[in-house]
């Protein structure tokens, strides 16, 4: 929910703010909080996924049946992992760059800026979204 909510919270208001230069400049403020608790969402995320996959072996359930959706959804962590990274390393930094400016929107480089912001938060949105499925596919013992 922290991790899910806030990428779609942060979609949100990035897409609404690439239009607004005030609640743009509000936004590159409040952003790392979200981070924070994208960050904390994947953890447990991670955590809960190992716990489960544990736990259900230990119970002796047969994960054959589903063992290409567990798989499937590690890798999509692993991507939201890197994307997370990128654009905490790279996007993050040049929001709260252009948002010290008097208009970012009229600043080299916005443009292409803003382009790849769009679809990093179309990235987010696909990423969170198919783990999210496949989680609940995967625990109530469907497969892809």
């Amino acid at each position: 929910v922290l991790g899910y909510g806030g990428v779609i919270f942060t979609a949100l208001l990035s897409a609404k703010s690439i239009r607004d230069i005030n609640l743009f400049k509000a936004t590159a403020k409040i952003i790392p909080i979200f981070s924070f608790l994208i960050w904390m969402g994947l953890a447990l995320l991670f955590i809960t996924g190992v716990f489960l996959e544990n736990f259900w072996k230990t119970k002796g359930m047969n994960l054959d049946s589903i063992s290409i959706g567990l798989e499937v959804k590690k890798i999509l962590v692993i991507f939201i992992v890197f994307h997370g990274i990128y654009v905490n390393l790279y996007l993050a930094k040049k929001m709260k760059k252009f948002a010290e400016l008097d208009n970012p929107f009229e600043a080299q480089g916005f443009k292409k800026f803003k382009i790849l912001g769009i679809i990093s938060a179309s990235t987010s949105l696909i990423l969170w979204s198919s783990a999210v499925i496949l989680g609940i596919l995967v625990s109530y013992g469907l497969t892809i």
